[in-house]
């Protein structure tokens, strides 16, 4: 005779497995067999605690019913980097509809919007929208703690900058710059930074914290208008648009590269992060970097074999932190040949592709 765990023991043990639905349940009993738990849990639990397969899940949507997919509903509910992260992007990019979060990206980000989809262990699809890639969740207590954090319905011109702990703050302007910034590299202005927003009060409050935050910062401000007609995302507006910008030259956006990427989260739109590791640390007397010969050593022993695959160790943050990003620039006229001669590489027929300088 099997011996079944209670019902309350057995909501706390599969709670481990994170299970979505009936159908998902039955798939997961016959692919582990588990010996302490019934196939038919609504027939053995009836009488015994049996509320449902929400409640014997843990996908219960207290709205009412049974929730599609589960999410961890309390996300929002307690601050960490990641979360911080993923709160300043919906700031930017994301809204509430009724009892529904949602974050849109443009299509070529999807891999971001599948990691915080993870991260908010929502089993669930993103679905596509024209030039997007949307994250649509529906919870009531996501959205009541989303406005706990301060966010709020048709929040794009009039919502307050949110009080985040000084802590997570480079969490959530990442986030932010991520949405609604942008870092471009020119042969004529070099690095460049920005970010914009349609509500200039809580420009201003952002502008004040990043030179509360990071001493001393420049930067200016200018008002933009966008013409009706302007194709943004495949949409095009149907009136004109006024927002503010901040702009930031290039010892700024080095600056503002040190804070927002300090808290080492996972979370970051992998594209803008490259580019604002492009721009180096140019400043070499505030660099204590290796000699070029030092480091030369050093990055043939990890044997990368293109630059390509230098733009990765950077991306993944495993380089060494005295061996510059940008080589090229940091050993110019001091021993600096080639990329082939940087990674060890005699034989020009390796595909190296040069970097941006």
């Amino acid at each position: 005779m099997s011996y079944f765990l209670t019902y309350i023991d057995a909501v706390k043990y599969i709670a481990n497995f994170k299970i979505s639905n009936m159908r998902h349940w039955y798939k997961w009993y016959k692919e582990n067999h588990p010996h302490n738990l019934p196939y038919c849990p609504h027939i053995y639990y009836k009488n015994k605690g049996w509320e449902g397969w929400g409640n014997f899940l843990g996908t219960y949507n207290k709205s009412g019913g049974q929730r599609k997919y589960g999410v961890n509903e309390n996300y929002f509910k307690k601050w960490s980097c990641n979360m911080s992260y993923v709160l300043g992007l919906w700031f930017a990019d994301g809204c509430m509809v009724r009892n529904t979060f949602r974050i849109g990206l443009n299509k070529k980000d999807v891999d971001l919007l599948m990691d915080i989809s993870s991260e908010m262990d929502f089993a669930g699809k993103l679905r596509s929208e024209r030039e997007l890639m949307i994250l649509e969740i529906h919870s009531k207590k996501i959205i009541h703690n989303l406005i706990k954090k301060g966010g709020k319905y048709r929040k794009s011109l009039d919502v307050a900058f949110p009080y985040v702990p000084k802590k997570y703050l480079p969490g959530f302007i990442r986030g932010l710059w991520d949405g609604d910034g942008s870092v471009v590299c020119s042969k004529k202005s070099g690095i460049r930074s920005s970010i914009l927003s349609g509500n200039e009060r809580f420009i201003d409050d952002l502008y004040a914290i990043l030179k509360d935050n990071i001493n001393p910062l420049g930067g200016s401000k200018i008002c933009v208008i966008q013409k009706k007609g302007t194709d943004i995302l495949g949409s095009k507006l149907n009136r004109d648009s006024l927002s503010y910008r901040i702009s930031f030259g290039p010892n700024d956006t080095r600056r503002i590269r040190r804070f927002i990427y300090s808290d080492n989260s996972s979370l970051y739109l992998d594209r803008k992060r490259l580019v604002f590791e492009s721009v180096g640390d140019i400043c070499l007397h505030k660099k204590n970097f290796l000699s070029f010969e030092d480091a030369k050593k050093i990055v043939h022993k990890m044997k990368i074999r293109s630059a390509k695959e230098w733009k990765e160790k950077i991306n993944n943050k495993k380089l060494s932190l005295n061996i510059p990003v940008c080589p090229s620039v940091t050993y110019k006229n001091k021993g600096w040949t080639d990329w082939y001669d940087w990674l060890g590489k005699t034989s020009k027929g390796s595909e190296l592709c040069q970097l941006q300088k």
